[in-house]
């Protein structure tokens, strides 16, 4: 309207997402005058927009020192440094490890500052210090992935990924995935991403879970047996009902965030869109409750084929930050690889 005037107020410190930066953030603004109003937070993010994609898909480092996204990236680096390529994902040994960086160090040194290619991989050279640091001090003889691991051995599958996965292992592999990716996503939101965290979608309903269904199918152009999912993210209260309800036949994950369920029927037989609609009044209701930027559930079908991916907790993870990175204008790109 004519005389009306546009203001601008500070947020309370320590909820500004641009509050007390340091020399790492410098805005500007170069090429030719804007069409519309340009106000300078709009400069700033349109830089952290950006970087997002970029950071999820190179840091090896995000959360903390001993935080999944971390334990999943110093297996990945022991993998690459001992050439343990294999698809069984099997145990690294300590000694193993020492022996392959030995060579690495005396060349190298302080490897905090280097990126290392080896083969096709490009390790940040802390993760390897951190690997490193990990078998100079542990007592265990073995770096296990913290993603379940194939049962069948090589040569007894037909060919596909899920097939050295018996039903069980694949069930438990998911189960497991989805409850790592949850305390990944706590993890790297609190820190990565702290000064905005209160206003990313998942960490806007607080605590939260996954509950999913892995049903199998004949009838598909990917092989016979081929696993499909159905999963949905939902409020803690909202998984604790759904615990209640399948409690008898599902698969806990070990930290309690995320439950999976077999289902022989297919789609037809699928609980967790039934159980969605059933809530959806409630969902509805508490989402609106915890503010604007609360989720209130993702559902989402797809193939169950995550279990060759090197770091599978932390991708998904990556996918769930990104998307509500995405919402805040945080995110420019399509969508993160964890290359």
């Amino acid at each position: 309207m004519p005389g009306e005037v546009d203001s601008v107020e500070d947020l309370p410190p320590g909820i500004h997402p641009i509050t007390g930066v340091t020399s790492e953030w410098i805005p500007d603004r170069a090429g030719g005058f804007p069409e519309g109003n340009e106000w300078p937070w709009v400069i700033v993010r349109d830089k952290i927009a950006g970087a997002t994609l970029d950071i999820l898909n190179t840091a090896e480092d995000l959360g903390p020192p001993d935080g999944v996204w971390r334990l999943e990236s110093r297996y990945r680096a022991a993998r690459a440094l001992t050439k343990s390529n294999s698809s069984q994902f099997p145990p690294i040994g300590r000694q193993a490890i020492l022996q392959a960086g030995a060579p690495l160090k005396a060349a190298l040194g302080d490897l905090t500052q280097a990126k290392v290619k080896i083969g096709r991989h490009l390790i940040d050279g802390r993760t390897i210090e951190d690997l490193l640091s990990w078998a100079n001090s542990s007592t265990d003889d073995w770096l296990q992935r913290p993603a379940p691991v194939p049962d069948i051995p090589l040569g007894q599958g037909n060919g596909w990924i899920w097939s050295y996965y018996s039903d069980t292992r694949l069930q438990e592999f998911y189960a497991e995935v989805f409850g790592l990716a949850c305390v990944a996503y706590v993890e790297v939101a609190g820190t990565a991403f702290a000064p905005f965290s209160w206003s990313l979608g998942m960490g806007a309903d607080s605590e939260f879970g996954v509950i999913a269904s892995l049903s199998f199918s004949d009838s598909g152009t990917m092989g016979r047996h081929m696993p499909g999912l159905s999963s949905a993210i939902v409020p803690a209260a909202l998984f604790e009902r759904a615990a209640d309800e399948q409690r008898d036949r599902a698969l806990f994950a070990k930290r309690g965030r995320a439950l999976v369920t077999v289902d022989e029927r297919g789609n037809a037989g699928d609980w967790v869109e039934r159980f969605l609609d059933e809530n959806a009044r409630h969902i509805a209701t508490a989402a609106e409750s915890r503010g604007p930027f609360a989720r209130g559930y993702v559902h989402s079908l797809s193939i169950a084929d995550q279990e060759t991916h090197e770091r599978p907790a932390s991708l998904m993870a990556a996918g769930w930050l990104y998307s509500d990175l995405q919402k805040l204008g945080l995110g420019k790109g399509t969508f993160p690889r964890l290359v």
